[in-house]
């Protein structure tokens, strides 16, 4: 946060020792830091939130941040950081738990933690260490048959960013699948009904903020989208000019390409892995795809924001790229419940 944003005379009003950047310094956690203090946009702050509609159409991790804090704005910045550091705590155990099922080691529970864009994510207290942890938990919920306490968190995912949606519907794909192949029941009915009705607590969130700001979230939405899969290859395109730029450019250019390639290697294979539809998680990869091969350059130019946003995808490879043996397992806990 820069001392000079507007969002910086509030911050500087509940804690006059906060810690500023450069003056015009400004990042996605300022926003989010705002909608703690104004979770429903009905004081001060959120007039000063960029793109108010579209960062409130996701409050989910700033309702938590507020709640870690104690109702304290002077704690915030912590509560951030706490809360943060338990998201990839969440999502290290439970894909242990997942791992362990597996036959694997415990210890592959941190390659999908400990990725740099979940890492730098927390350093500037963004959502997706958060949205990893409790999409984990949803996957080991699922898994086990108790989707009766994965209905709940599905339905505050759907509020931590607005792709989570996707989540309820692989699974309600994945559940007519099995469907087909072993028939149905009243239970099955149930998870149905359950994925159904999570994405709608959003949508009437989203009405309210139509209300308020006069315009959808969607509508307030950065265009961070091209015809896929143009945006990728304009984007290399990108990266390569810059590599013979200034030194500066060059930096950014040099490093930018080969990750954007290889990144988009590992997610067509992910994507190639994951069609057999094995498991759920299988489903929800594919989910994502859709998004992530529509993305432009305001998302993959700059490696910080590419590891950042697709941290999300790149926790659920391990698992995608399985096999038939990890495959099986998971469907032998599930027979055993």
């Amino acid at each position: 946060m820069g001392s000079t944003e507007p969002i910086a005379a509030f911050a500087r009003a509940s804690d006059s020792q906060f810690q500023f950047v450069n003056p015009e310094g400004h990042g996605d956690g300022s926003d989010y830091y705002a909608i703690a203090r104004d979770p429903v946009a009905s004081g001060q702050e959120h007039r000063v939130v960029d793109d108010a509609a579209y960062r409130y159409g996701h409050p989910g991790f700033s309702w938590v941040a507020l709640a870690a804090s104690g109702g304290q704005p002077s704690l915030l910045p912590w509560a951030f950081l706490l809360v943060g550091l338990a998201g990839m705590g969440l999502a290290a155990g439970t894909a242990s738990v997942v791992a362990s099922g597996w036959g694997w080691s415990p210890w592959s529970g941190l390659f999908v933690a400990l990725q740099p864009g979940l890492v730098y994510a927390v350093t500037i207290d963004t959502s997706e260490p958060l949205g990893v942890g409790v999409l984990a938990l949803v996957a080991l919920l699922w898994q086990r048959g108790r989707w009766k306490g994965a209905i709940p968190l599905l339905v505050f995912l759907c509020f931590v960013k607005e792709w989570f949606v996707l989540v309820p519907l692989a699974l309600a794909g994945w559940e007519a699948a099995q469907w087909r192949r072993r028939g149905g029941g009243k239970e099955a009915w149930g998870r149905l009904a359950g994925l159904a009705v999570s994405p709608v607590p959003l949508a009437i969130w989203h009405v309210y903020l139509r209300g308020r700001f006069g315009e959808w979230p969607a509508q307030a939405a950065p265009a961070a989208f091209d015809i896929p899969p143009l945006g990728w290859l304009r984007t290399m395109r990108a990266d390569a000019n810059l590599g013979i730029g200034t030194f500066d450019q060059i930096n950014v250019g040099h490093v930018g390409l080969p990750i954007l390639v290889v990144t988009a290697a590992v997610l067509l294979i992910g994507t190639l892995r994951a069609l057999p539809l094995r498991t759920p998680v299988d489903a929800i990869f594919l989910a994502f795809m859709p998004i992530v091969v529509s993305l432009n350059s305001l998302t993959l130019l700059y490696p910080k924001d590419l590891l950042r946003t697709l941290a999300v995808p790149m926790a659920l490879l391990p698992a995608v790229v399985a096999g038939e043996r990890g495959a099986a397992r998971w469907t032998g806990l599930r027979a055993a419940g």
